[in-house]
Order: C-alpha cells, then sequence, then structure tokens
C-alpha cells in the first residue's frame, strides 16, 4: 500500500486552508444507500477532519452509514467500532473472541435494512 497509494496530499492546494483529502478504506452501495469503513489499526485515530466528514456525512442522511474500525488490519481482528449515522455516533466494544464477527454482524443487519426486511 506504501508504494502504490496515491500521493492525495499533492491536491491539498487545491482547496481552502489546504484542506487535506481522506481515503476511503472500503465502501459499497446496496438499494441507493451506501456503507463506509474506515480502519485504524491499533494506536491509530480518526483525525478531527474525518470525523467531522463523518459526521456530515451521515447528518439527516439515512442514505450513509460509516463505520470506524479499531483493530489489526493484517489479522483482521477487531476490537471495537463506531457507527456514524443520522446525527448519532455510538460506540461498540467487542468480544476479546469474536470482534470480527460482532462487526459482520452490524453489517448484515445494515443490509437487511436496506433491503427493507428489518
Amino acid at each position: 500500500n506504501k508504494t502504490l497509494r496515491p500521493k492525495i496530499e499533492t491536491f491539498a492546494e487545491c482547496f481552502p486552508r489546504r484542506i487535506g483529502m481522506s481515503d476511503v478504506d472500503a465502501i459499497v452501495e446496496v438499494n441507493n444507500k451506501f456503507l463506509m469503513i474506515e480502519w485504524k489499526a491499533r494506536g491509530g485515530s480518526v483525525t478531527r477532519g474525518q470525523e467531522i466528514m463523518f459526521e456530515r456525512l451521515t447528518k439527516d442522511n439515512d442514505k450513509f452509514v460509516v463505520y470506524v474500525v479499531d483493530g489489526n488490519p493484517q489479522t483482521m481482528e477487531v476490537t471495537q467500532f463506531s457507527r456514524y449515522h443520522n446525527n448519532m455516533v455510538q460506540r461498540f466494544p467487542c468480544p476479546k473472541e469474536d470482534g470480527l464477527g460482532t462487526l459482520k454482524a452490524h453489517i448484515k443487519r445494515w443490509v437487511k435494512f436496506t433491503a427493507g426486511e428489518a
């Protein structure tokens, strides 16, 4: 990723106050609704700019949900995650033995909801 990742900071000069662009770790569209995942490795955190973007993207908008996942992206261990949706940020600690399963269960519920099954 370090060698192939575009150097998006190059575009900062294009924006007011040299606002930095955010990369997207994962995004999916289901029935005209969008789920985005931002993964933060242990010790990493969401910047205030990202937090503002997630809040604004999901404010009064049922088309977007953003999950910020804390864990190890190589092993897919999930220690906790936060969900930004409709003016709310909810934090979910995960059981040590199956954090990934907990996150997947949330995503599956979102899919059912977007399909009108929930």
